[in-house]
């Protein structure tokens, strides 16, 4: 079941990473308007409503490294799931939004 433009429009926006929250088996991400604590750069990942994704890394000189990637519905009907990968469509991560935060974990290869 593809995402329903409510989904995509919650989905399509820039997360940061919220370090602070994260699990041992899960990154937290929230919306870039989230008030963090001060830290020293934080990876983040912009979605686009077309099926690309931006990851943003934390650059050696404190310049975000910017990796293209994209992103596809998993066509979960209970949550709004997608893959991330990169532009070869190798795997980067599966991420889960769960209302003002979104899990990600490493992908697998299935």
């Amino acid at each position: 079941m593809p995402l329903s433009h409510k989904d995509t429009e919650a989905l399509c926006k820039k997360w940061v990473h919220s370090a602070e929250e994260d699990t041992p088996t899960h990154k937290v991400y929230r919306p870039a308007d989230h008030p963090f604590p001060p830290a020293r750069g934080r990876e983040a990942l912009v979605f686009h409503d077309d099926g690309r994704c931006t990851v943003v890394g934390i650059g050696p000189t404190d310049v975000s490294a910017l990796t293209p990637a994209l992103w596809s519905d998993r066509g979960e009907e209970e949550a709004v799931r997608v893959r991330i990968e990169n532009e070869e469509g190798g795997p980067i991560a599966e991420a889960t939004l769960e209302g003002d935060h979104l899990l990600v974990r490493r992908a697998t290869d299935s």
